[in-house]
């Protein structure tokens, strides 16, 4: 499910790179913003349900994101910091 779920993620980014955030299809429906936040809301569900499965370490997980919030923080220099 992760490989599938971050694969969708991947595509949604894809359309934004493309044609940005407030981009729609032509046929309608979604922004490829409102989509990509939907395939990453997947995501965070499928990482959640791995977690309570034991196959992934939530505190490793966060550790890591803190961790690289200092390491990529001076690459980072035209946006700002949240």
């Amino acid at each position: 499910m992760i490989a599938e779920e971050m694969g969708e993620a991947i595509k949604a980014i894809g359309k934004v790179l493309r044609h940005s955030y407030e981009s729609k299809h032509p046929d309608g429906g979604p922004t490829y913003r409102e989509s990509l936040d939907k395939e990453l809301g997947d995501v965070r569900h499928v990482m959640i349900r791995l977690c309570h499965a034991g196959d992934l370490h939530k505190i490793a997980i966060h550790d890591r994101a803190d961790a690289k919030a200092v390491i990529v923080g001076p690459y980072l220099h035209h946006q700002t910091e949240e």
